[in-house]
């Protein structure tokens, strides 16, 4: 018996199509699996440990403590490292204008007698403290379009101090009646729509530090607006990324030393603080609905591909009269209609597309074809009576079967139709009667074990095998 599997070969653009063509089942089983994760989420978001029936030790209850002071400190550095603006600015590319105030209150001393207090350095730090304020903040943010997150440290593009942190860049040329203001910004249209700001704000507080210190004069000496790098800048950002690092190893650290106990109290802590942060847990629900849904497309997508490589049925034609060493004769459009199926029109779509580099020849033309290669290897082998099997020959039809013996019949030759050689006794001595004999095969459902013991059949019993019929 011929090995059909030396000669058989996977078409992968055919097995792609197929799986394709499985659709229906890939998007289902992609529901199912989006159902159980989102149930899972579900039962994740809403699962609650009671802390008050966890009972803790002293030592777990300082490990805790400490655990949690940690993850403070960590969520906090985290959260500065990545909104800050002192933290977003290159070191090495940003752009810095000093502005220098200079304020004259028309203090005078009339010696012996002083007769009045110097408030020059009250004036200076009201001056300062009306800068750096959350209306400030709100402004800049809106200004420079910046996300949420980042707007609470939106005053840190203004300095004034002259330092970074707990790191002084720069000395201080505050002296007298003067003050510095440093604005920061990424670019150069940034650090002056900040500094614009901070000027209007000054100008405009100006009445009312007046009321309230007496009258003074306030003047913008001078304003240098440049491109710098700083050394001190990136040293501050390392300082802080040195520190996150630190935090998440001592985190790490703490949390492996926790008790299960412990670890269950943390736990529900972490999930009370997630809960007050987020008015439901849709989010979370649709997150797991949506991973599992791409799972479950993938899963299906791969049982396919495997039912596929490890299936016996015969798929497509090509390459069929290599395998089996017999004549193909042609090809027949499925004449059964099968059952309806919802969304047929996306079926149809795939199918044109299979088909779209095959030449497509009507069922009329194809059963001429095929009814005159029958003649001529007829006549050919001297063969009058041809009997019509396979192992899905019910595949066939009753209507094309007659067309089929009608057209032969006019070419002197008797087409009679049975049942398969395999499992018919009365088939099977039908075919032995007959002088050659006719295949009928079903593509996506005849095996290829079935056909080659066929063929080993009628090898043994010395039958002429005229050909095949592969019924697509």
């Amino acid at each position: 018996m011929k090995n059909y599997n030396d000669a058989r070969e996977i078409n992968l653009v055919d097995m792609l199509w197929s799986i394709c063509l499985k659709w229906r089942s890939i998007i289902l089983w992609g529901i199912i699996i989006a159902l159980i994760a989102g149930g899972l989420g579900y039962y994740n978001a809403t699962k609650v440990i009671d802390i008050e029936t966890i009972e803790l030790k002293e030592d777990e209850e300082q490990d805790i403590e400490y655990y949690l002071a940690y993850k403070s400190l960590y969520e906090t550095q985290e959260d500065y490292n990545d909104y800050a603006p002192l933290m977003t600015l290159d070191a090495n590319d940003f752009y810095s204008n000093v502005l220098i105030y200079y304020v004259d209150n028309h203090y005078a001393v009339e010696y012996p007698v002083v007769d009045e207090k110097d408030n020059i350095a009250s004036l200076i730090q009201a001056y300062k403290g009306s800068i750096k304020t959350e209306a400030m903040a709100d402004d800049i943010a809106s200004t420079l379009d910046m996300d949420v997150k980042s707007i609470s440290y939106a005053t840190e593009y203004i300095d004034l101090d002259n330092v970074y942190g707990d790191t002084v860049i720069h000395k201080s040329i505050d002296e007298n009646n003067s003050f510095v203001i440093t604005i920061y910004g990424d670019t150069k249209e940034s650090c002056q729509q900040i500094s614009d700001l901070v000027i209007a704000t000054i100008a405009n507080g100006q009445p009312a530090m007046v009321e309230q210190f007496g009258e003074h004069d306030i003047t913008l000496v001078s304003q240098d607006l440049q491109k710098v790098a700083d050394i001190d800048l990136a040293t501050y950002q390392k300082k802080n990324i040195d520190n996150l690092t630190s935090y998440k190893v001592s985190l790490e650290t703490k949390a492996e030393g926790l008790s299960r106990a412990a670890a269950d109290y943390v736990n529900a802590v972490v999930k009370a603080e997630e809960e007050e942060e987020e008015e439901s847990n849709l989010g979370t629900i649709v997150k797991y609905a949506i991973i599992g849904f791409i799972l479950g497309m993938f899963l299906a997508f791969f049982i396919i591909a495997l039912k596929y490589i490890i299936s016996n049925r015969l798929r497509i034609t090509d390459g069929f009269e290599k395998m089996f060493d017999v004549k193909l004769l042609g090809c027949l459009p499925n004449q059964s209609q099968g059952k309806k199926k919802i969304f047929r029109f996306i079926d149809n779509i795939f199918i044109k597309k299979i088909n779209k580099n095959k030449r497509i020849i009507a069922t009329e033309d194809s059963l001429s074809m095929i009814v005159s290669q029958i003649g001529l290897l007829a006549k050919k082998d001297n063969i009058t009576d041809i009997f019509a099997t396979g192992t899905t020959i019910s595949e066939l039809g009753e209507e094309l079967a007659k067309e089929l013996s009608k057209s032969l019949k006019e070419k002197d030759i008797d087409l009679s139709v049975g049942q398969s050689i395999l499992s018919d006794a009365s088939s099977l001595e039908k075919a032995t009667n007959a002088s050659g004999i006719l295949l009928f095969e079903k593509a996506n459902k005849a095996h290829y074990g079935d056909i080659s013991r066929q063929l080993d059949t009628c090898e043994r019993l010395n039958l002429k095998v005229v050909g095949a019929v592969v019924i697509e």
